[in-house]
């Protein structure tokens, strides 16, 4: 017996063992693996345990968020750019919900419950927290105790356009006068905004969530952020489907 209990020893000391790394995908998939490297537009991972391992190589715009057990988190946009990085390993409660931010903040959640537009919930278990509300469209996804996910924010379909860039044009920057042209007639009928927040259907399914800065007949400006230093872009109307306001 004890022959047999020293060779499982060995037999366990001599196979691999990775500590579990998280990647949680833009679609709100979240995959147990150890990361290995991080380069300017992939990553490479181990997946599996033991003798069932392979190394895969994960594109960064297609990733929203890299958890490492022990380092913290990597946080990158649609284009697989970094926008966020931690340096200690948030812990949470095992009967928590955790929210994910389309930032990249994560936060521990109590009590949380939603509406068509708002997301509410307490900070503490016994209600000696803070209560917060947040708009459902700054919160990408909600992991609940019991393993199961809610996606607030669909960020797969922000990537439409970084992929097909002749969806947009290229940010401009809106100058005070604009000089007179042949379309200064069009330019006039502008019709200004306040900045509101809509989100814009096109007519191939892509989904985006911006500032409207102004409408034409024949285009639309909006911002991604509602910043007076965020770029202006610009989009033909006969690309669009619909514009909804919330």
């Amino acid at each position: 017996m004890k022959v047999i209990i020293a060779i499982l020893f060995l037999l366990f000391a001599t196979l691999p063992f990775y500590a579990q790394d998280l990647v949680i995908m833009r679609d709100g998939t979240i995959k147990q693996v150890r990361i290995v490297q991080t380069s300017l537009d992939r990553t490479l991972v181990i997946e599996g345990n033991g003798r069932h391992t392979n190394e895969a190589y994960l594109e960064n715009h297609d990733i929203y968020m890299l958890k490492f057990r022990t380092r913290g988190n990597v946080v990158f946009n649609e284009h697989g750019e970094r926008i966020l990085s931690t340096s200690q390993s948030q812990k949470f409660a095992k009967d928590a919900s955790v929210v994910y931010y389309r930032n990249g903040r994560e936060a521990e959640a109590y009590n949380l419950r939603m509406d068509q537009h708002v997301v509410y919930y307490e900070t503490d278990k016994k209600g000696r927290g803070q209560s917060v509300s947040e708009p459902r469209s700054d919160i990408f996804m909600v992991c609940y105790p019991d393993g199961t996910r809610d996606i607030l924010v669909d960020l797969q379909n922000s990537n439409w356009l970084w992929r097909q860039p002749l969806t947009e044009t290229p940010p401009v920057s809106v100058p005070a006068q604009q000089p007179e042209t042949e379309d200064k007639e069009e330019e006039t009928s502008d019709t200004p905004t306040t900045n509101q927040r809509v989100t814009i259907i096109t007519r191939t399914g892509g989904k985006l969530h911006v500032w409207l800065v102004s409408e034409g007949k024949q285009m639309i400006s909006y911002k991604k952020e509602n910043s007076a230093k965020a770029p202006v872009f610009k989009m033909s109307r006969s690309r669009i489907k619909a514009i909804k306001r919330n």
